[in-house]
């Protein structure tokens, strides 16, 4: 695995200026991915959501699966060409299964003609560049917006609501990672542990995950 600018000097960092450069780039990631008035805004219409009857959910589903198409035909380059190719329409998709019909995407479609998934009407400057951990083979690009990535963890939130956790957006954890970081020497009260799958090793996971001892903890997501 190739190391970028970043990660060299990062290595060759001293252990405090490794923990103050993960603590920035969390608050970037923070600050630039997500948007906690979107993020309550689709936690809250789950937490609603989930009580509908099965045909007000089944209707719904619909709705957004149109909607959904309609962009995506008219907008998203890819899907633009499948439709001139199936020649089919949003109003052709009668029930939440006929989604089948569409040809299934292979990754060997997707890698190196991510911006053909793009939609158009979104300005190029708004999208967030991120990959997939490549653990089954090489990472895919992947291309997401401010919104859309607080939507999903708006998802999120609620699965930490179910689990009994008393504060589901920002829930103090130990989170195991594939990025580079290293545990701190000396344990702290702070939001989330970072440890590095990378890393990790026997004298260090205990010092990392004896961390949560120091807040209290209901249940895990």
């Amino acid at each position: 695995m190739s190391l970028n600018y970043f990660e060299i000097i990062y290595n060759k960092s001293p252990i405090w200026f490794q923990n103050l450069m993960v603590s920035i780039k969390g608050l970037q990631f923070r600050y630039q991915r997500a948007s906690t008035k979107i993020m309550r805004e689709q936690y809250n219409f789950l937490l609603n959501s989930q009580y509908w009857r099965l045909e007000q959910l089944l209707d719904y589903q619909l709705q957004r699966m149109r909607q959904t198409l309609d962009i995506a035909f008219q907008h998203v380059p890819y899907y633009r060409n499948m439709k001139k190719e199936l020649g089919c329409n949003p109003e052709d998709f009668k029930k939440l299964e006929d989604l089948s019909l569409l040809p299934t995407l292979d990754k060997y479609q997707l890698r190196g003609n991510e911006k053909l998934f793009c939609n158009e009407l979104i300005d190029k400057k708004k999208y967030l560049k991120g990959s997939t951990s490549g653990t089954t083979g090489t990472p895919l690009t992947v291309y997401f917006t401010q919104e859309s990535f607080s939507r999903k963890w708006g998802f999120v939130a609620r699965l930490r609501h179910w689990a009994g956790l008393p504060d589901p957006f920002f829930p103090r954890r130990v989170q195991f990672s594939a990025r580079h970081v290293v545990p701190p020497p000396n344990p702290r009260r702070s939001t989330t542990t970072a440890v590095g799958i990378y890393r990790a090793n026997p004298s260090s996971v205990p010092l990392s995950i004896s961390r949560p001892q120091l807040f209290p903890i209901t249940s895990m997501p």
